[in-house]
């Protein structure tokens, strides 16, 4: 149903979890869509947001997302042209999964050789205040590739818009 650079949809659909996983079936969807909780963002900033990601990638990630209405794409009257993408109100209804994901996430990486995360920013100043308030989750930001921990209420307002 998928390739390494397009998803596509038109399976008739009996579960609507599989048709989620079908247009979200890949590392590189999901942290899109988180990095635009940021707010919108130009190519660059995605590119510098996701290390290891190819500008080819992206732009087939994009192009998927804004078909399935999760993204809109605003070109600018400008010379050089400027293109931001930003969510729509149906990609801002990611983000309990990404709160799920980012809950269950730091779950089992108390278990984890290797601790590696999302880090908080990306879903702004509401999800650090669900995750701290409501889940007791410390707050994750990342210093060099390397996210540390922030366990403090002083230091979570560092990380709000």
């Amino acid at each position: 149903m998928t390739d390494s650079t397009n998803v596509c949809l038109e399976t008739s659909y009996v579960c609507p979890i599989q048709f989620v996983v079908d247009l979200l079936d890949n590392k590189w969807s999901i942290l899109v869509l988180r990095e635009l909780f940021r707010g919108p963002q130009r190519t660059h900033q995605l590119l510098d947001a996701l290390p290891g990601i190819s500008t080819k990638i992206l732009t087939a990630r994009l192009r998927t997302l804004e078909k399935h209405g999760l993204l809109t794409r605003q070109v600018f009257p400008e010379i050089p042209p400027r293109v931001e993408y930003s969510l729509t109100q149906k990609g801002s209804e990611i983000r309990p999964i990404l709160l799920a994901m980012h809950k269950l996430g730091n779950q089992w990486l108390d278990q984890a050789p290797c601790r590696c995360t999302l880090s908080l920013p990306s879903l702004g100043d509401q999800a650090a205040s669900e995750l701290t308030h409501e889940s007791d989750l410390p707050a994750i930001v990342r210093e060099h590739n390397c996210p540390s921990i922030v366990s403090d209420h002083e230091n979570i307002s560092l990380l709000e818009k």
